[in-house]
């Protein structure tokens, strides 16, 4: 049932009125963005010690999306949480990440390049020498320019394993092609027969799938 998840206690206060927990007040040790006024930074504390909803509202304008940048700053770098931004709009989702990716750019020492719906790490001081990991879900035709260095197509492409990835299908494509040659062999292959090019497919196509499969976790 919609209860019996690990979010179900989240979907109980959302539609069956569960009291929301109070938390502990949070007092932030430093800010990573010292524009912050006094009432974003309330709600930054606010949400850092709440154990389990916040909600941040306001008109537009008023400074949510720096606000939430901040409290993902916050959580990732000072309380060490691994965070998922969710959001009705691709814009959205991007307006978040493009703040992170400045605040990295313009922080001494840090390194823009990262691995990028949207999880992060980095920050300022010791830790800004840290990369921006980031993981950006979602099909790249729709995403903004500056974020699409940090979707998943763009990470696996520069990843250092996709080459050998590549090289693995140019030998599956030059096997099959053997195969549908009715009988003409090159050269460097002519010792093998039909039996032993399908059983070598068979064990590269299982090669690529487990590379592929290790780009994608790391």
């Amino acid at each position: 049932g919609i209860y019996d998840h690990p979010g179900g206690i989240l979907a109980q206060m959302l539609f069956d009125g569960l009291p929301v927990k109070q938390g502990e007040p949070y007092v932030l040790k430093k800010l990573f963005n010292p524009n912050l006024n006094s009432s974003q930074r309330h709600a930054v504390e606010h949400a850092l010690g709440s154990p389990n909803l916040s909600l941040i509202h306001g008109p537009p304008g008023t400074g949510k999306t720096t606000a939430v940048t901040e409290l993902i700053m916050q959580a990732v770098l000072e309380k060490k949480w691994k965070v998922l931004v969710v959001a009705a709009s691709n814009v959205a989702v991007d307006n978040v990440l493009s703040k992170l990716i400045d605040m990295f750019a313009n922080s001494p020492g840090s390194k823009s390049k990262g691995s990028s719906s949207s999880s992060s790490s980095g920050g300022g001081d010791k830790q800004t020498s840290e990369r921006l990991r980031a993981i950006r879900i979602g099909h790249p035709a729709r995403l903004t320019d500056a974020v699409k260095p940090f979707c998943l197509d763009a990470l696996i492409a520069s990843h250092d394993g996709t080459e050998v990835v590549a090289d693995v299908r140019q030998e599956i494509d030059s096997l099959r092609a053997k195969t549908e040659s009715k009988g003409k062999r090159p050269k460097k292959q002519a010792h093998m027969s039909f039996k032993e090019i399908r059983s070598e497919l068979k064990s590269l196509r299982k090669e690529l799938r487990t590379r592929e499969q290790k780009i994608v976790s790391e």
